[in-house]
């Protein structure tokens, strides 16, 4: 066996041992629906209160990775959106194509970037509302 592999085996069961109760984000035993609010438990089906939540971390990243990339994709399809509707010489019919697809993840990162973002960073708990739930599922699914 490796003498490393054995020391480093050995120093986590030993840190292990001095602190038991150390965990990396949730304690065992809770649910991913524990944190659902009472409006919003009707709209969720019962198998998904058999998995654990998400470490937080996780959450927070991925709401600071949305920003950066929803500032970029603003930014990128208002440019493009821009150029092409104003600039008589990229008026084809081929780039229509390419403003109307622009116009629709603008449109998409309009109405599902704040929420998103807002959302990963309370924890992933949607505290809108089941209305709102309802309408941010629909304006996604357009």
């Amino acid at each position: 066996m490796n003498p490393s592999l054995s020391f480093n085996t050995t120093l986590i069961r030993s840190a292990r041992a001095i602190q038991p109760n150390v965990h990396f984000g949730y304690p065992p035993g809770v649910s991913l629906t524990d944190f659902v609010t009472d409006d919003m438990k009707a709209l969720i089906h019962p198998h998904w209160s058999k998995f654990p939540p998400v470490n937080p971390m996780w959450h927070y990243l991925l709401g600071t990775i949305y920003i950066f990339l929803g500032v970029v994709s603003l930014f990128g399809n208002g440019v493009v959106i821009r150029l092409f509707t104003k600039t008589k010489g990229l008026r084809s019919t081929a780039n229509m194509f390419v403003v109307n697809l622009a116009f629709s993840d603008f449109c998409m990162m309009i109405s599902q970037f704040p929420m998103f973002v807002h959302n990963s960073f309370n924890g992933g708990i949607w505290l809108f509302g089941p209305a709102a739930c309802e309408l941010y599922a629909c304006l996604g699914m357009i």
